[in-house]
């Protein structure tokens, strides 16, 4: 089955109080992931708390895929499947 990278709206969580409570998006606390990247171009000391709304560029499963386009905490603004072109 192949993956798929997804550009995915998401709410970040955690006060960055310690490494218990690090900020981080949630997506990753609800979903498994391959590999994620913070792609919204703004410092976390820059987000303003209301959306507290950033975007990661996430690789991971369809099955998962699948669920987050259902899960109305997150937006997919776009996904592809990755082609593996080894021969």
């Amino acid at each position: 089955m192949a993956n798929w990278t997804a550009d995915i709206v998401t709410p970040f969580i955690g006060d960055g109080s310690d490494t218990e409570n690090a900020n981080r998006p949630q997506f990753g606390d609800d979903y498994p992931f391959i590999r994620w990247e913070d792609i919204t171009g703004t410092p976390t000391a820059q987000l303003t708390p209301s959306p507290n709304m950033y975007v990661l560029r996430a690789e991971v499963t369809e099955a998962v895929l699948s669920s987050i386009e259902s899960d109305g905490t997150y937006l997919v603004l776009s996904s592809e499947e990755i082609i593996d072109a080894s021969p």
